[in-house]
């Protein structure tokens, strides 16, 4: 919304703003970040099961494609540090993740991605996944966090963890 440049230029080519509220860039100050707790049942941890890591993002996001090989690739590419790839298992099943990336030179991290098998959603473990990333970026020497979303239940998430709105993505389309 505020390259008007960029917008004027696809506007010229047929392309519209879609009424997009849901998508956006939350930004939190990590100097208090809550507690975690893992629900019951479940617990916290690094990934130390890349299949079952792959298994719950295909899950957790329809349209993925990723593969044992591909997510190989990712945790051997800098800046991926392992104690900053988080997960909730139920017994040996990997059921929700949050991989959070550090920029040192910055003091910054994100969070990218996150999710949570749907047969586990509604009980916390976005949250709990989520908490236990900031928590870890903190200690790496995070002083605040980003991630971005695209859709209201991911903006209720993050909200309710304390991040708040730096940007707003527009989604443009030809019509």
């Amino acid at each position: 919304p505020t390259d008007r440049a960029l917008a004027k230029a696809l506007q010229k080519r047929g392309f519209r703003a879609m009424d997009d509220s849901t998508c956006g860039v939350r930004t939190c100050d990590l100097t208090t970040v809550p507690a975690v707790t893992a629900p019951p049942g479940y617990h916290l941890t690094t990934v130390d099961d890349v299949r079952g890591r792959v298994e719950a993002q295909r899950a957790a996001f329809a349209s993925s494609m990723m593969t044992v090989e591909q997510y190989q690739r990712v945790r051997a590419t800098w800046p991926y540090r392992a104690d900053l790839d988080i997960v909730a298992r139920r017994g040996e099943h990997t059921v929700a993740f949050c991989t959070a990336w550090l920029d040192e030179s910055n003091a910054a991290g994100v969070l990218e991605p996150v999710g949570t098998d749907p047969a586990h959603q509604r009980q916390g473990l976005g949250r709990a996944v989520c908490l236990t990333a900031l928590h870890a970026l903190r200690a790496a020497g995070a002083r605040t966090a980003q991630v971005s979303h695209a859709t209201a239940a991911a903006r209720a998430l993050y909200e309710s963890l304390g991040f708040r709105r730096s940007g707003q993505d527009l989604t443009m389309r030809r019509l």
